[in-house]
């Protein structure tokens, strides 16, 4: 069995290049909530991907 998801590669991997974190990415493609499972689990989705987010900047509480 194939696993189904909402978003297909293409689309996660538009909103990873225009975005900074995770958080944007996850607001950009429409997932409302970014707290909790759904971001360990989108985190996880974009990583199993292989798409590269070497250009995010961190946590914005850390910065500055």
């Amino acid at each position: 069995m194939s696993k189904r998801y909402k978003y297909t590669r293409e689309e996660i991997e538009l909103a990873v290049k225009s975005s900074t974190s995770i958080s944007e990415t996850m607001r950009k493609i429409g997932i409302k909530s970014t707290t909790g499972g759904n971001h360990t689990y989108f985190r996880n989705r974009v990583i199993s991907e292989g798409i590269d987010t070497s250009h995010f900047r961190g946590q914005g509480y850390l910065r500055g």
